[in-house]
């Protein structure tokens, strides 16, 4: 755990550093690269950046298991009391799965928010933007490409997120909702 540890904090020493770290094995590192990019709003890193998508988009996305009370025999009205919660799989599965699931979206949201924070458009993580959205499963990575279509986006932008409609998740849908208002103003001064 130290070397991930000291891999992470390497991430904002240097670009070289970045650049490095973006092709880690342990996807905390990858994370910490993604930050670091989004840290120094650096256009230059944008490939680095798109890098860290095309990696992560071999992975699966996965929602939120099911949880289980583990001292509760039925009736959880008061969950507080009943003791701690355990995410409960479908079946079981290997450690890959299982640390991608605990990734859940995280690299790719860091990915997104850096991409904001940079500010200039890629046709390539927008589509990327756009398949995720369409998915509509991971609303930690959906939420944060909302931020990121606020800050890059333009009218094909807007007529694009307007066909895919709405997120069976709140905080991606609350984010759209934003985004929209913000790129019909965008586009209407155009």
């Amino acid at each position: 755990m130290l070397k991930t540890f000291l891999a992470q904090e390497s991430c904002f020493e240097s670009a070289e550093n970045i650049q490095k770290c973006a092709k880690h094995p342990d996807w905390r590192v990858r994370y910490a690269a993604a930050v670091a990019i989004g840290e120094r709003a650096d256009a230059s890193l944008l490939p680095v950046l798109e890098e860290i998508v095309r990696r992560e988009k071999g992975r699966p996305l996965y929602s939120q298991p099911s949880c289980r009370f583990e001292n509760a025999p039925d009736d959880t009205g008061m969950a507080e009391m009943v003791g701690p919660i355990r995410a409960c799989f479908d079946r079981e599965y290997d450690e890959e799965p299982l640390q991608a699931w605990q990734c859940r979206g995280r690299v790719l949201q860091a990915a997104y928010f850096a991409y904001a924070k940079i500010g200039r458009e890629s046709k390539f993580l927008n589509e990327e933007m756009y398949r995720i959205l369409q998915e509509d499963v991971d609303d930690a990575a959906m939420a944060a490409g909302y931020v990121a279509f606020a800050a890059c986006g333009g009218k094909e932008v807007y007529a694009r997120l307007c066909e895919i409609g709405e997120s069976k998740h709140y905080c991606a849908n609350f984010e759209r909702g934003k985004t929209l208002k913000k790129l019909e103003k965008t586009c209407t001064r155009l």
